[in-house]
């Protein structure tokens, strides 16, 4: 008797079963932001089998990326992240399909960009930019998750994904709030990958190592996951 030959999504499929496997290879996610949290998030993805990407950011690799940034190594100084996001995918999974904006975002983000798009994953700094990219997302009706701080901290076992009201002594989830407010965009809905632990320092430049925003990448994979799975798997049941 042949036993069939192990596949890419062996593992997986035990955990999710089949349908929940083939979920995710339908789907399409759009990570803004491709730095400590946002690669990290990218690769959970690709390992957990999601194939169809679209991939904003305006920066290459620099050497000071390379002590948390877990996509990213020596050869990949000076390419695009997009670039290298997309090299390091297609050694898991040579079927990726990664489609790279190099791009800044910001307030006028074009929601035209995010057609076929099923979830959208924030990781990126700017407050303009992020509330650019809920909007346009939320005008469409696609599930938003966003990171918040993650500089300055050690304690990965402190980061939570939650609403925006339960999010407590981060400045950027504050500065959202208020820039929010005052620009009519709606944070309902969203989640927010954030830190409770209290910062250890302050600084113009902000220090960070690998755990604590590889720990909000892991957080926000699992709830795209989990978005991707109720969406698509509620569609199925749908279907005649």
């Amino acid at each position: 008797m042949n036993e069939s030959a192990p596949s890419f999504r062996d593992r997986t499929s035990l955990l999710l079963g089949p349908e929940g496997a083939a979920a995710l290879s339908s789907s399409r996610v759009l990570v803004a932001g491709l730095g400590g949290v946002g690669g990290t998030c990218f690769e959970v993805l690709v390992r957990s089998g999601v194939v169809s990407f679209l991939v904003v950011d305006a920066d290459k690799v620099e050497p000071s990326n390379l002590n948390r940034q877990l996509l990213f190594d020596t050869e990949d100084l000076g390419k695009k992240k997009i670039d290298a996001a997309y090299e390091r995918a297609a050694l898991i999974n040579p079927d990726v399909n990664v489609d790279g904006l190099f791009m800044k975002v910001d307030a006028s983000f074009d929601g035209l960009l995010l057609d076929g798009v099923d979830v959208v994953i924030d990781c990126i700094d700017d407050v303009r930019g992020k509330l650019g990219l809920i909007r346009a997302a939320k005008e469409r009706n696609i599930p938003v998750l966003s990171s918040l701080g993650m500089g300055f901290r050690l304690n990965p076992t402190k980061v939570r994904l939650s609403p925006i009201e339960f999010v407590i002594g981060d400045p950027l989830g504050r500065a959202l709030k208020e820039r929010a407010k005052k620009s009519g965009v709606s944070l309902s809905g969203v989640l927010f990958a954030h830190s409770e632990e209290l910062p250890a320092m302050k600084g113009e430049t902000i220090a960070s190592m690998m755990m604590v925003p590889s720990a909000a990448g892991l957080a926000l994979a699992y709830g795209a996951i989990s978005i991707l799975l109720k969406k698509k798997l509620s569609k199925q049941k749908r279907q005649p």
